[in-house]
Formats: structure tokens, C-alpha cells, sequence
């Protein structure tokens, strides 16, 4: 038991303060697995390092080398709004023109930074801002928003009339999921920035944080930090996001005029008509300012070579976590310290049987997963013809219970749909070792949400991963090692290494 809780204890240790992405204490947390790594056997699968010897070295008989490492470094780009941000609206009628200012933190928030810009462009109303094909509701159809910016409802069209037909035929995702694909959407047809009309639960939260600062975890004058204000990237992808900027309803009904109906437009949406409208006479002008810096990341890699060395099973799991905030270190026992030990302890078992596997095992530790999967993100995109990958299993947290009613022992295993031997698989392997393990199965046709599979699936490579759930302790500073139930994360391991050794060492398991 103790190989499984050492990797916890340590990487969730306050001494590398929640481990952040791009910190000093995250790069010790990348040294630690490789140093781990190194000490169980496995090759590195890194990128090469050269080492070219000066001329007093080649005296001493020292030769050119090129070996490989542990690590994939990479770079991000960490974008964060600036306290100057910008937002006015030009009304022109006649040869009259009217320009109105608005109040940054009072009238508007900059939710997104793309970076720093400028722009000038006509306004247009699209309501919901969403194209959703199986319902056939549709803002963008016959509207051409192209080169301007567009002002959007927040939420989904049913969501104030739940009787509704988009209530009951709209199928698109909740949540950031859904601003995801809003963004998206509005940048596919040619949109230059995206309003969004604030909610009163929203407004009410800026109203009561305007001067004085209070939650769970923090009160004081100064406006806390946040996870989510700040936007990292890979500086090699062309991004889907555009900059999107929160208003209140107060500008929305300057935009829109006295003669707009809201609460008409809204039932029309959620009857599938549509409401989307040109706002003639009216242009909005919008700076965005931004602070930049370049982040260092390092994915771990190292491998087991098969039989076929150029047929891959990829193991992963994320190493980083949330770094400190406030006063307070967020540890991330379970997110992801739990992962990572489960990486390890596969590798040392895999090794210590001494049998060859007929495929290559690459085992990873991913960076930059909580600032938005980007450590899994460069490596698939750069795996260019290294070899076909298999199979794909990820872990990320997988150490505590779903809530408190939760039984000790549950799991769900993520799978994709055509990969069945994995469940085929896990079921007999709990059935023959007397596993202690309720498995809840849960199929679809492309699992891309919530982890490092979603590039892995976007990519079309089978896979499964183990989850124990969401629980009160996520992405808070009380995700500690002492809350692991490290008895049913020893299960979850034993499992996935039987499941690992099979699919490996035996081609006929993939049957």
C-alpha cells in the first residue's frame, strides 16, 4: 500500500504548493515522476538531448551524444485581462452620432481574453447564439454576421419555459461546455467578438463584489485571484475562441432600443423560431488590453518496447494541479496525485512480471491539464507517424467516494463504444481476483469530455479511463491526501494492471 499513497503524500505535499503549471513547484512535481521513472525501469520517451563536448572536454576524450529524455517540453501562453478595458456604443440617426461609455467591472467584464485588440463593427442580435442540428433551432441561419460583433442571450432557449419544444428537442451541452460551442459557433461564421447579456444571478455578484470581496474560502477589499481569469494556450493552434465580454442588461436594452420585446423574442425562441436581428444604426467600439507571459510545460514520458515497437497502449494521467491562491495551497490529492500513482504503480508492476508485451506501453504524465488540457493536447499533435496508438487509459481522480452516501467501493469506467474488450475484460478480472469493486459502465460513441481523453477520442483512438466521481473537496484547497480511500484506489490499480497486461501481452484479448 505504500507505493500508492507515497506519490499522493509527496506530490500533494505543501511543499509544491498545488504543483501549478508553468511554477517552479510544477517542475519539481515533472522531476519527481521522472526521477520515479528513471528508478523503475523504464526507457525515456522524451524528446532527444545533445550534448556536444568543447574543446577541452574532446581533450579528455569526451564524444558527441544525443540521448533521450524523460521529458516533452513545450511552451503556452498565459493571457490575462488588464484593469483598462474598453466599451462604448456609437448610435448614429441622421447626421447625428451619439457615443456612450460604459464602466468596466459595473456596465461590462471581459469573461475571455483572446489577447489584446481593438475593434470597431456593427452589432447584430442572434439571440441564444446557438446552432443546434437535430432540433433545427438556428441564430445564424439566413444571418450574416461576418466581420461584426455579435450580442447573445446566456443559457439555452428552453431554459425559461420548460414545456417548451427547445426544452425538449434542444440537445446541446451545460455549462462552460455550452459557452465552448457558442464561441465556436460565432467564430465559424465570421463574428469578431461576442456579447453576452449577464444573468441577475451574475449581476448580483458584481454588485455585491464591487467594493467588498466574500465567498467560502475569502473576504477582504482587494478582488480575489481566480482560476479562471486568466487563459493559457499553445501558441501552435489555431484557436476557436474570440473574445467575449459580459454586459449588463442595462447596456443590452440601450443596444436593442425602447421597441424591442423581450420577453416576446424569448417565447418565440423557445418555439424554434427565429429571432436573430440586425441592430441598424449602431456600431460598437471595443479595446481589449491584455498581459502576456510565456509558460515552460513538460509532459513525462517513458515506455516499455513490444514485440511490435511501433503499435502502441497509452497510459496517462495529469501531474499538475492549481497551484495557490488567496493564502490557500489547493494540494490536489485526488486531482490528480491519484493518477499519477496509478501510472506508476502499472509501469513497476508491468515491469517486475519480466515478460515482454507484444505492443509498446508508453506511460505519460500530462502538464497544463487544469489550464486546459494542454500537455495531452501537444503530444497528440505531435506524435506525427511515431507508431499507431492502440488503446488509450486515463486516470484522473480516482481516490475518493461520489459524495457521502456513496458506497466505498464505486467506480465508473469511461469507455468508448467500440472498444468493448475493456469491459469484457474488467468483468472478468473483477470476478476472477475477487475484486472488491462496483463498476458503474458507461459507453458513448466519443467520451471527449472532462480529461486528457478528449484529444485521444478527437483523434479516433479507442479508449477507457476510471473515475470515482465528483465530490465537495473538487478543485478546493481540502482535496488533501488524508481524504483518499487509498484501499478502493489500490482496487481501481489492480485492475487496470490486469486490463493493461492482458490487452498487451495477448493480441487475442482484443477480440
Amino acid at each position: 500500500m505504500n507505493s500508492v499513497k507515497s506519490p499522493v503524500q509527496f506530490l500533494a505535499s505543501d511543499q509544491l504548493e498545488g504543483r501549478m503549471a508553468g511554477s517552479k513547484q510544477g517542475q519539481t512535481a515533472g522531476e519527481y515522476v521522472a526521477s520515479l521513472f528513471r528508478f523503475i525501469g523504464l526507457e525515456p520517451m522524451g524528446d532527444s538531448i545533445s550534448f556536444t563536448p568543447n574543446r577541452y572536454q574532446k581533450l579528455l576524450g569526451a564524444k558527441p551524444e544525443k540521448n533521450r529524455s524523460f521529458f516533452q517540453p513545450f511552451q503556452a501562453i498565459e493571457v490575462a485581462p488588464d484593469s483598462r478595458q474598453e466599451l462604448a456604443l456609437i448610435t448614429t440617426s441622421g447626421n447625428a452620432t451619439d457615443k456612450k461609455v460604459y464602466a468596466n467591472s459595473a456596465d461590462f467584464r471581459i469573461t475571455i481574453p483572446n489577447g489584446s485588440c481593438q475593434i470597431s463593427a456593427p452589432v447584430m442580435f442572434v439571440g441564444y447564439g446557438l446552432t443546434d442540428k437535430k432540433s433545427g433551432y438556428d441564430d445564424f441561419n439566413k444571418t450574416d454576421v461576418k466581420g461584426k460583433i455579435v450580442v447573445r442571450w446566456f443559457g439555452l432557449p428552453g431554459d425559461k419555459f420548460p414545456n417548451s419544444s427547445a426544452a425538449m428537442e434542444v440537445t446541446a451541452p451545460k455549462g462552460r461546455a455550452l459557452e465552448r460551442l457558442k464561441n465556436k459557433q460565432a467564430k465559424e461564421h465570421g463574428a469578431l467578438a461576442v456579447l453576452e447579456v449577464a444573468t441577475s444571478d451574475q449581476i448580483r455578484q458584481w454588485n455585491a463584489n464591487q467594493y467588498y470581496y466574500h465567498d467560502a474560502m475569502y473576504e477582504g477589499v482587494k478582488k480575489p485571484e481566480s482560476f479562471y481569469d486568466k487563459r493559457v494556450y499553445l501558441p501552435d493552434v489555431t484557436d476557436a475562441t474570440i473574445p467575449v465580454i459580459r454586459i449588463s442588461p442595462s447596456v443590452f436594452k440601450d443596444m436593442m432600443g425602447k421597441d424591442f420585446q423581450e420577453n416576446h423574442a424569448r417565447k418565440n425562441a423557445s418555439e424554434l423560431k427565429a429571432i436573430s436581428q440586425t441592430i441598424s444604426g449602431k456600431k460598437i467600439e471595443l479595446s481589449v488590453r491584455t498581459k502576456n507571459r510565456r509558460l515552460q510545460l513538460r509532459n513525462v514520458l517513458g515506455r516499455i518496447e513490444g514485440k511490435e515497437k511501433n503499435k502502441f497502449i497509452i497510459i496517462g494521467a495529469h501531474y499538475d494541479h492549481l497551484g495557490t491562491h488567496n493564502g490557500y495551497i489547493w494540494n490536489g490529492a485526488d486531482d490528480n496525485a491519484s493518477g499519477v500513482s496509478a501510472v506508476l504503480n502499472i509501469a513497476k508492476a508491468m515491469l517486475a512480471s519480466g515478460i515482454q508485451p507484444e505492443y509498446t506501453v508508453l506511460f505519460a504524465c500530462w502538464d497544463g491539464e487544469e489550464r486546459g488540457l494542454l500537455g495531452s493536447h501537444y503530444f497528440v499533435n505531435h506524435w506525427a507517424k511515431k507508431g499507431e496508438i492502440m488503446a488509450y487509459l486515463n486516470f484522473d481522480m480516482i481516490g475518493r467516494n461520489a459524495g457521502p452516501d456513496a458506497p466505498d467501493n464505486q467506480v465508473t469506467m469511461i469507455y468508448s463504444k467500440a472498444f468493448l474488450p475493456a469491459v469484457t475484460l474488467s468483468k472478468q478480472h473483477i470476478s476472477d481476483y475477487s475484486l472488491n469493486l462496483d463498476v458503474s459502465y458507461s459507453g458513448s460513441e466519443k467520451p471527449d469530455s472532462g480529461s486528457d481523453n478528449v484529444w485521444f477520442v478527437r483523434n479516433n483512438v479507442p479508449l477507457f479511463w476510471f473515475h470515482t466521481g465528483g465530490h465537495p473537496d473538487y478543485h478546493q484547497p481540502t482535496d488533501q491526501p488524508e481524504m483518499i480511500n487509498y484501499t478502493k484506489m489500490a482496487s481501481i490499480i489492480r485492475l487496470s494492471y490486469l486490463d493493461i497486461f492482458e490487452l498487451s501481452t495477448n493480441p487475442d484479448s482484443w477480440k
